[in-house]
């Protein structure tokens, strides 16, 4: 009569991975790895999209929501009351011109952008007229550089403040940014489609 080792059949059960295996494994990893990570390199130029995004519809909701307010007033020829917790005065055709009257000059650009999308906007600054051969500094803590006159750069349009989306260059010094432009006769917001290159 035979008895059964059953501790023999147990080890002769015991098997790891077989080399097929082991490479379907690693081709499967592979092809996941090849996939996934150009969608994680273009992570951050869709971030910055995105946010140049945010802040053109925020300005351009925000102009029409204070000329409602503007028109719910009365048209008044003072400071709107009733839009947000600053003072913000209109310009004839009753669209924001900044915080001090309705004459747009000087930072007010700035302002208006401050004052449109309150807070937690991107970070302004009024950096008057920047140049063709301008470059951002690097490390820079600005988000949104405002500017009243860009003449050198492109053909600039009276009446108009320009917002060109500088965040992207906080490590770099120069590039191609995108810009947005208020007009603050007509209340027009615009997203350009070109880019200025710094």
């Amino acid at each position: 009569m035979k008895t059964l080792n059953v501790q023999s059949m147990a080890k002769s059960r015991q098997k790891g991975f077989t080399i097929i295996e082991l490479i379907v494994v690693i081709l499967l990893l592979g092809i996941l790895t090849a996939t996934a990570l150009p969608r994680f390199i273009d992570v951050t130029d869709s971030a910055h999209d995105a946010v140049v995004d945010g802040v053109y519809g925020g300005l351009a909701t925000g102009t029409a929501l204070f000329r409602a307010q503007w028109v719910a007033n009365g048209e008044p020829a003072t400071a709107v009351t009733g839009f947000g917790d600053d003072t913000v005065f209109a310009t004839t055709a009753g669209y924001p011109a900044g915080p001090t009257d309705a004459t747009v000059g000087g930072d007010d650009c700035k302002d208006i952008f401050d004052l449109i999308l309150q807070s937690g906007a991107p970070v302004v600054v009024d950096s008057g007229a920047i140049t063709a051969t301008g470059t951002i500094a690097s490390g820079d803590v600005t988000d949104v550089s405002a500017n009243a006159d860009i003449v050198s750069v492109l053909d600039a349009t009276a009446n108009t403040c320009y917002y060109v989306y500088t965040g992207q260059f906080k490590t770099a010094s120069s590039g191609s940014v995108p810009y947005i432009t208020y007009n603050y006769n007509t209340g027009a917001v615009v997203l350009s489609a070109t880019e200025l290159t710094l």
